[in-house]
């Protein structure tokens, strides 16, 4: 394995790291969505497991034969320092959006106890920042380690999509009075740029 596939490695583990950490910290789950928090809690081990048998799957790769046979492995030099700058560029954002949010985060479309209504840090420029840094991560991931990384990022896209609009839908519900407000400020997962002239 390269060093870029190292280092990927190392800053998907961080992230995991981050993520079980923060969750023994988060407010309770209001009563009715607890069923589903341990759905999700089942949903996020399962992938957690994959992830990782993925990255096994790729260091079998990595040997010659397949390598010669399959290319699947990103072996130039450039596109994987390209693709770990991008992946960890996603990766640290998804953590930014997640240390942000605090004791407030919570499994997607689960409604916390006093729920708060988070619009700084990265929140003040897009809605889903952890949603876009999984995506950027896992596209660089894709250039600099593996294109077995496009299979995770294509049906993870279509969940975060669907997940996104239903939390919209939920904060509208729950912030009727602010939440209009910063829907019409931001963007779901790109910054919106506001040029000035002059």
């Amino acid at each position: 394995m390269t060093i870029f596939g190292y280092l990927i490695i190392t800053f998907w583990a961080v992230l995991f790291a981050v993520w079980i950490l923060g969750a023994l910290t988060a407010k309770r789950t209001a009563r009715a969505n607890r069923w589903l928090a341990w759905a999700y809690r089942v949903v996020f081990a399962i992938i957690v497991f994959l992830v990782f048998r993925m990255l096994a799957l790729c260091r079998w790769l990595h040997e010659p034969a397949a390598v010669a046979h399959g290319h699947l492995l990103q072996t130039n030099p450039f596109w994987g320092a390209i693709g770990t700058l991008v992946a960890l560029s996603g990766i640290s954002l998804a953590i930014s959006a997640r240390l942000t949010l605090g004791r407030n985060w919570g499994m997607p479309m689960i409604e916390r106890i006093e729920p708060e209504l988070v619009t700084h840090g990265v929140y003040a420029y897009v809605r889903h920042p952890i949603y876009a840094g999984f995506i950027l991560g896992m596209l660089g991931s894709a250039l600099g380690e593996s294109i077995i990384w496009l299979i995770p990022l294509a049906t993870s896209v279509p969940y975060f999509l669907y997940s996104a609009k239903r939390e919209e839908k939920l904060m509208l519900r729950i912030f009727p009075d602010r939440y209009p407000a910063y829907l019409a400020h931001t963007r779901g997962f790109l910054p919106r740029f506001r040029w000035q002239n002059g």
